[in-house]
Parts: structure tokens; sequence; C-alpha cells
């Protein structure tokens, strides 16, 4: 099975990065890793995803200045090494209706 990247942007969520990564976290399927990408929090969304991602070293972590999502989902894609990258917004608000979702495949 090939390993699949779920990207995050991130930006002052604190009270939904948690649910999120355990959305993912939850999955049947375990060959994944998550790079969350940062956008300059300000709040402890940047302590909870560190704390994450050193108990499960699937979860990643980077960092940027405020650049905005296109720019953080940029930046995570970077650090993607699976075959299939899927970059997700969920429980953010970051988005009208509340979650988005686009893939890209790697040829």
């Amino acid at each position: 099975m090939s390993l699949v990247t779920v990207i995050i942007p991130m930006h002052n969520d604190q009270r939904t990065i948690a649910a999120a990564l355990g959305s993912v976290l939850a999955q049947s399927i375990s060959h994944w890793q998550i790079v969350v990408a940062d956008d300059g929090s300000t709040d402890e969304s940047h302590a909870i995803v560190a704390e994450i991602a050193r108990r499960d070293s699937r979860v990643g972590l980077v960092r940027q200045s405020n650049q905005g999502a296109a720019a953080a989902r940029n930046l995570g894609l970077r650090y993607a090494m699976g075959r299939t990258s899927i970059s997700w917004m969920p429980m953010t608000g970051s988005c009208p209706g509340g979650s988005s979702c686009w893939c890209r495949r790697r040829s």
C-alpha cells in the first residue's frame, strides 16, 4: 500500500486541531503521515500538535510566518513523503461549510 500524506494547514486552531488529528489517527488504515503546516499561529495550537507529534512519529509539524492557507498547504507539500497527498482543513472554519479536501497524486 502506498503512503498517503494528509496535509493540514493550521492558523490559531487550538479549539479544533486535536479533533482534526484524532480523526486521522482513528482511520483503519495506518500507512499515512500527517504534515501540519502551522501558518504563524499565536495561540496554543502549535504546542498541541507538537505534543501529539511527540507521541506519534507519523505526525509532523512545520512552521512558517503567517502567509495564508495556500502558502501553508504548499509548505506541507514540500514535506509530504506519500505518493498521494491530501490537503484537508477539517473543522477549522477556514472554508465555507467547515471543511474541504483535495487530492494530488504524484507521478
